[in-house]
């Protein structure tokens, strides 16, 4: 298995809108196995469909949440759905293309868990990711529209 650094979700009383995980250079970590299929997967969903320079398609539309408004929590949620739904899909595309990859670091699925409202004007939700071993992973993604 190759290794990747490992995404740490910062502490909640120092998250601010566009901040909410770290690549820490004084307490770098090296991950594999199921935790580098979750930053795979984190790094994939987080970029901003259309940002990469090459790789245009990459990424899900979730960034478009930040500033944006929330009309409805129902909507928001869908919208969501959406983003892993994408991420998901491209996720797999890459695994089919790289089929040496062990299955502790190939996508099973990932699926909303949990969604909720963190008033005033806040989300959090869960995913929850399984490897093609079918050890599963909970990933937090608290969002702040301030």
């Amino acid at each position: 298995m190759s290794v990747d650094l490992h995404i740490q979700l910062r502490d909640p009383s120092r998250q601010r809108p566009r901040a909410v995980f770290t690549l820490d250079p004084n307490n770098a970590q090296a991950v594999e196995g199921l935790q580098k299929l979750v930053n795979r997967w984190l790094k994939l969903f987080l970029t901003k469909k259309g940002s990469h320079p090459v790789r245009r398609t990459e990424g899900t539309i979730f960034s478009n949440l930040v500033g944006g408004n929330i009309a409805s929590l129902r909507g928001t949620e869908v919208y969501v759905i959406e983003a892993i739904d994408d991420a998901n899909a491209q996720i797999l595309a890459l695994d089919r293309q790289n089929l040496t990859a062990p299955p502790e670091e190939r996508l099973g699925s990932a699926a909303l868990a949990q969604f909720v409202e963190v008033p005033p004007a806040g989300i959090e939700f869960w995913v929850t990711l399984r490897n093609l071993s079918g050890d599963t992973a909970q990933v937090i993604l608290p969002y702040a529209n301030d």
